[in-house]
């Protein structure tokens, strides 16, 4: 016979949760395990429900009645999340009417690649639009609550995992004698992983007084509380880890058409890299600060120990 949980636990709101291990999802069960009840699936953790969103056998290991009175919240790719809602509500229709509301995740990559000029990146951004209407559609059809939010740069740390952006940006740094940076150089609005979590979690407490459950959020983009110029975001890096892998890094700037000799061998290497570096010279911010869409003291960059 196996153990009771109890009655206080058995209160708590549901939750399935996509993406368990990624950063954002494992900061979010780090910070609000004690909230809700969680019921994480994965390909790749084992304490999860295991599920693979590509391999339709799989689905079979979902016990759909828990999804009643539940919450789905995504933090996999949102091209992942379509699948696994097209899954639901085509075959498990009836089920999913129960579902209270739905939380996934695209990237601003959608507003600030649009004018990208290499094929992945358009490709990136048409992927993220179709799946982005993919979801309202499916949402609006099972008469689900809905939400897509838009984060920009995302970073932090959550025990072992690390983000896939200023994390290997570091690694990178770590083997130059220096770093060269263009004069006029862009902002940027840089994102804990900590803070998508307790936005995702204002957000369900939002979705629980609605008393319509048929409501959808247009698409919210947001970023960290303070916008930095590219230098001062790097600088920031090194200043932090400057005890261990950085102490004697040096940040030079050149003039913008300068910079763009210097890296024009990239675009016969690779267009996409070439473009990366190029668009330093862009403004990436703009968008919803995190501490007043929540309600919290502004946190400064980097947020908590990076």
């Amino acid at each position: 016979m196996g153990i009771i949980p109890p009655k206080w636990f058995l209160n708590m709101e549901k939750i399935h949760l996509i993406g368990s291990s990624t950063l954002t999802g494992k900061s979010f069960v780090h910070l609000f395990s004690n909230k809700f009840q969680i019921i994480s699936y994965s390909r790749k953790n084992k304490n999860s429900v295991f599920l693979d969103i590509n391999n339709l056998k799989t689905y079979s290991n979902i016990d759909y009645e828990k999804l009643n009175d539940s919450y789905i919240v995504s933090f996999a790719p949102i091209w992942v999340t379509a699948k696994f809602l097209s899954y639901l509500s085509k075959i498990r229709k009836y089920k999913s009417k129960h579902i209270k509301a739905v939380i996934c995740f695209s990237t601003t990559s959608v507003l600030t690649k649009r004018f990208a000029t290499n094929r992945k990146d358009k490709e990136l951004v048409d992927t993220l639009l179709s799946s982005e209407k993919n979801i309202y559609k499916i949402c609006k059809n099972l008469e689900i609550s809905c939400l897509v939010i838009r984060p920009t740069l995302i970073y932090g740390r959550c025990g072992s995992k690390t983000d896939n952006n200023l994390f290997k940006l570091a690694k990178i740094i770590k083997f130059l004698p220096f770093v060269i940076l263009p004069k006029n150089i862009g902002l940027r609005q840089p994102i804990h992983a900590f803070q998508l979590a307790k936005i995702t979690f204002f957000y369900l407490k939002k979705f629980s007084k609605l008393k319509d459950r048929n409501f959808t959020f247009e698409g919210v983009n947001i970023g960290g509380d303070e916008v930095l110029s590219y230098r001062d975001m790097i600088s920031r890096i090194l200043n932090e880890r400057n005890k261990t892998i950085f102490s004697n890094k040096k940040i030079f700037t050149v003039p913008n058409f300068l910079f763009y000799i210097i890296i024009s061998p990239f675009l016969f290497i690779s267009p996409k890299i070439f473009e990366t570096i190029f668009r330093i010279s862009a403004n990436f911010s703009g968008f919803t600060k995190c501490s007043d869409l929540i309600g919290e003291s502004a946190k400064k960059f980097p947020y908590i120990n990076y």
